[in-house]
């Protein structure tokens, strides 16, 4: 039981909360990823899969590196705000951080094949394209904050729970021996409970998350008749993900002889996964004629190799009590089931529209479906080959399949000069859910082209609802923070053509 609850309290998207697998929420976690973009692209809601030629189509629609015309060269940058409000026994509270990062950085090379003087040159291959590129696809940065007043359970009836899984003596630096040691918990009879009183008890807790998912893409693309655009990219997968929470709880503890103390529960979390894998995509851009642009791509599951690794420690402290001393006991930093799994997650397949009139711009649509039930856990090198049975069950019982749309447009307002807008929404990945757990981003944007100089400049907000639970008790409902998290993007492209 013990690793039950450590491995659920720091899930950060719960929504059966005393149900669901850790594991499985990972699964998601690391599956919703988006593919990476110039500026350009971001401004238009990612909207590319028929637009091609940008370098977002390395890591997009690899049939879209064909349309290049001349190499290219570019690097994105970004600045981040990541902003939430959490909502805990209706109080909210208010958490923001920065950061400054490289999102997406190629090359594209085009080779175009020599023809003879006067051959058609709307049929036969024209150009074989490369292209690499470097593209962020997750940011998992937060800073997530609620805090509030908890009458009906106490981080102590936690440790009880934990205490109560023993049939001896507690283990000597555990979370449970040290609440009992500082008098959070006591036994009545058999059975371990809480000592703390349920008056003037207030909690509060602060999530910092870090990381992000890339990939590192090579991919080819062919012109045959500046119609058809074919192109296939192999993707090389890397992902880093930290959770850092720090749990406070205060409140009285009332004895016997008429005396009290106040306590101060700390309650210290960290957990990390770190993986590798690779994936594949095939595309195809089909341009009937100079004004419409159709475009289809297919991503294959993710397969990722990760190392988890989980820590916990508490600190707590007695005070103001008259007859004794102030105390402060505390359980050392503790690693629990560090191991290797495998995960794949679920295929990506998209279509998409573009529409352009060379002297007003374009608009831009797509249209994306994932079946999250597909996701699955594997083992690796494990002496229980059953080990994730039962998160797999939950994936198929709670992940369902989700339609994600993108559209966008581009104006050209003055030359050189182009302003952009899009919308992107990700649909929720649970089957069933009281909350909406949609995704939803908006951006804005503008590109100025001279020579052979761009730069592109973007702005995207995207907001998502999501819930987590600072423990879990067996006896009672467990208590549940609600927060909305907003991340804020301002992102610049420069390239050059060569």
């Amino acid at each position: 039981m013990r690793y039950i609850f450590s491995f659920l309290l720091i899930a950060g998207i719960a929504i059966n909360q005393d149900t669901y697998a850790q594991d499985a929420v990972d699964a998601l976690r690391f599956s919703q990823y988006q593919y990476g973009s110039s500026a350009r692209l971001k401004a238009l809601g990612n909207a590319q899969t028929a637009v091609g030629g940008d370098i977002s189509s390395i890591g997009g629609n690899p049939a879209g590196i064909g349309l290049f015309t001349r190499s290219e060269l570019s690097l994105t940058t970004e600045i981040m705000n990541y902003s939430s409000t959490g909502t805990y026994f209706n109080q909210n509270t208010s958490a923001n951080r920065g950061r400054f990062d490289i999102n997406n950085a190629g090359a594209v090379f085009v080779l175009p094949l020599n023809k003879l003087k006067g051959q058609d040159l709307r049929s036969g291959v024209i150009s074989l394209n490369f292209g690499i590129g470097y593209n962020k696809t997750n940011d998992f940065g937060n800073k997530i904050r609620f805090a509030g007043p908890n009458e009906e359970n106490s981080i102590a009836d936690f440790y009880a729970d934990l205490a109560n899984d023993y049939t001896g003596a507690l283990d000597e630096g555990s979370l449970e021996d040290a609440a009992y040691e500082a008098n959070l918990i006591n036994l009545d009879g058999s059975n371990y409970v809480s000592t703390t009183n349920s008056t003037n008890r207030s909690q509060d807790e602060i999530l910092i998350r870090n990381g992000s998912q890339s990939e590192l893409n090579l991919a080819a693309g062919v012109n045959i008749g500046n119609k058809f655009y074919i192109g296939t990219s192999l993707g090389f997968l890397s992902l880093d993900y930290t959770s850092d929470n720090s749990f406070r709880e205060t409140g009285t503890i009332s004895y016997s002889d008429n005396t009290s103390d106040n306590y101060e529960a700390n309650y210290y979390q960290q957990y990390r996964s770190e993986g590798y894998g690779l994936n594949l995509k095939l595309g195809a851009i089909y341009r009937p004629n100079q004004y419409v642009r159709l475009g289809a791509n297919y991503q294959s599951p993710n397969w990722y190799t990760i190392d988890r690794n989980y820590s916990e420690s508490s600190e707590n402290r007695l005070s103001d009590n008259p007859l004794y001393q102030d105390k402060t006991v505390r359980s050392p930093n503790i690693s629990f089931d560090e191991f290797t799994y495998g995960l794949k997650s679920p295929a990506k397949f998209s279509l998409g529209a573009a529409f352009f009139q060379s002297k007003l711009g374009f608009i831009t649509g797509d249209i994306e479906f994932v079946d999250y039930s597909s996701m699955e856990l594997q083992t690796k090198g494990y002496d229980n080959p059953n080990e994730f049975v039962e998160d797999n069950r939950y994936i198929v019982n709670n992940y369902t399949n989700a339609v994600n749309y993108r559209v966008g447009a581009e104006i050209k307002a003055a030359s050189p000069i182009m302003l952009r807008g899009g919308y992107a929404f990700n649909q929720s990945a649970f089957e069933n859910s009281d909350q909406d757990m949609d995704i939803h981003t908006y951006s804005l944007g503008a590109g100025y082209r001279t020579g052979n100089i761009n730069i592109d400049l973007a702005y995207q907000s995207s907001t998502m609802n999501s819930q987590t639970s600072p423990y879990f008790v067996t006896n009672g409902t467990s208590p549940s923070a609600s927060f909305k998290s907003t991340r804020n993007g301002i992102f610049i492209t420069i390239g050059t053509r060569f």
